[in-house]
């Protein structure tokens, strides 16, 4: 993709998609510069196997409830509130992609080693409303990337919006 964008380009990464492009410039893909809006916090590398467990026994709403309650750390009330979303059967639809998404954010896939190589300016964002641990992932890699920093999106969700464009139009722009 960064080949057809022209590399190096300048690369946002969100939510586990952010662990896959950090992992992406500690390889050395070449980037301008590096953008992770809600970076997930580790997490214990069972959930892999939990949710493989799930998706190959046909349980795609429980993957998803899974995911939600035990990696997204989302309340019961929420969970099942959910349930009724009018998306519902689009979560289910990928629920084997969230497997993917878990194996991205065990634990272990950001040593301090794998860090410091991030050879790239590299701009963790995390949204004020986020989900819980996401500020300490976001100022864990500010901390050790080599040309690393954090910032809050204030009135920020779990959610792509125009909020956004200032805060990376001002870093890619540098």
């Amino acid at each position: 993709m960064l080949a057809a964008a022209g590399a190096p380009a300048a690369v946002l990464g969100f939510s586990s998609g952010a662990a896959l492009v950090l992992e992406a410039a500690a390889a050395g893909v070449p980037m301008a510069a590096l953008a992770l809006y809600d970076l997930p916090p580790e997490q214990p590398p069972e959930h892999v196997a939990a949710l493989a467990a799930l998706i190959d026994a046909g349980r795609r709403g429980d993957a998803v409830e899974y995911f939600q309650r035990r990696l997204v750390g989302l309340p019961e009330d929420v969970v099942q509130g959910l349930r009724r979303a009018p998306f519902r059967p689009a979560l289910e639809a990928v629920a084997h992609t969230l497997v993917t998404d878990a194996a991205l954010v065990s634990a272990g896939r950001r040593p301090a080693d794998l860090l410091a190589r991030v050879g790239v300016r590299t701009l963790a964002i995390v949204a004020e409303g986020g989900f819980p641990g996401m500020r300490e992932a976001a100022e864990a890699v500010a901390r050790a990337v080599p040309d690393g920093q954090a910032t809050v999106l204030a009135g920020g969700t779990h959610d792509l919006d125009a909020r956004l464009a200032p805060v990376l139009t001002a870093f890619f722009g540098r």
